[in-house]
């Protein structure tokens, strides 16, 4: 199953970006909500970015833990600093957006399986315009016979739905349904970006606090679980949409 799957779900984003960066669209205990994800208290406005610049909150926050900082591989990710995650999302034409996302109940055929979430209330930082009600695709690093291993921890988002996502126009390899576009995501709780293994994210050089809270998974994918065995490094929100957008 290894050779149906890379060992980091970022360069099958990157090979998909490399065939399409022409045609970009844009479009967490674990709680599990199928197929609706918004529950609990709800932000009244998804769209309102906060203030402040990068140098100040720096100042004001945590030093970075030094899990987070650990320059080694970790669960088939590559411990990469998040400003070059988005980098390398701008460069490849990606997008890269807040939102609130509900599964629709739809999940993929092939040997990798993905389920399809609707993105609303989206606010886009970098890349190509995307409406509300843009539909794509997240991995849970699974396969029918459960988890891959040696890879990341799959994917997870605010128990409300909200999230940062980078997404990529195409198809994954050897999907039998079709697939315009994935993503990859992070929660969004309160005014922090969770950061864990779930989706390959690391605090790598930021200011970070533990986060013990929940989070919303795709059923069956065991995300939150996976991904607690390294933590979670909760980041300030302002701050990540800083590195986003630069």
């Amino acid at each position: 199953m290894a050779k149906v799957r890379s060992k980091r779900r970022r360069r099958t984003h990157m090979r998909i970006a490399s065939a399409c960066a022409s045609a970009i669209l844009v479009t967490g205990s674990a709680i599990l909500i199928w197929p609706h994800l918004s529950q609990g208290e709800v932000d009244d406005s998804p769209n309102a970015l906060p203030q402040g610049s990068l140098g100040a909150l720096l100042s004001k926050t945590n030093s970075p833990s030094p899990e987070a900082s650990a320059d080694v591989p970790v669960s088939g990710c590559d411990n990469r600093p998040l400003k070059d995650d988005f980098a390398e999302a701008r460069r490849a034409g990606a997008t890269i957006v807040i939102a609130r996302a509900t599964l629709t109940g739809r999940s993929s055929d092939g040997p990798e399986i993905f389920a399809e979430a609707r993105l609303d209330s989206v606010q886009v930082l970098a890349g190509p315009p995307v409406a509300t009600g843009f539909s794509a695709w997240i991995s849970g690093a699974r396969g029918r016979s459960g988890p891959f291993p040696g890879t990341d921890s799959g994917a997870l988002w605010a128990p409300d739905g909200r999230m940062l996502a980078i997404i990529w126009r195409g198809s994954p390899p050897d999907q039998t349904t079709k697939i315009d576009a994935t993503m990859r995501v992070a929660p969004i709780v309160g005014e922090e970006l969770i950061l864990s293994t779930a989706g390959c994210w690391s605090a790598r050089d930021l200011p970070s606090t533990p986060f013990t809270g929940r989070l919303s998974e795709i059923p069956g994918s065991d995300s939150y679980a996976r991904a607690a065995e390294r933590g979670f490094h909760a980041v300030p929100l302002p701050m990540a949409i800083s590195l986003a957008r630069a």
